[in-house]
């Protein structure tokens, strides 16, 4: 899906972007996201954290890993 109309990115270029090693900055195109009318930074801010808790299973506030005691 798109995500950024401004500059038409989708969910798919900043999931890519994200993993690699510079971030979003090894996308020049991902690097612009949220930078224009600013109207997707709550969906990017959503895109991403779906990819980290999916690409870092187990991580902290994950609800598909059991809390130990």
């Amino acid at each position: 899906m798109i995500v950024c109309h401004c500059y038409g990115i989708t969910d798919h270029d900043l999931r890519k972007a994200s993993t690699g090693p510079a971030g979003l900055n090894s996308s020049p195109k991902s690097a612009h996201a949220g930078k224009g009318c600013g109207g997707c930074k709550a969906l990017i801010q959503k895109v991403l954290a779906s990819s980290l808790k999916r690409d870092n299973p187990g991580t902290p506030g994950d609800a598909t890993q059991p809390e130990r005691s």
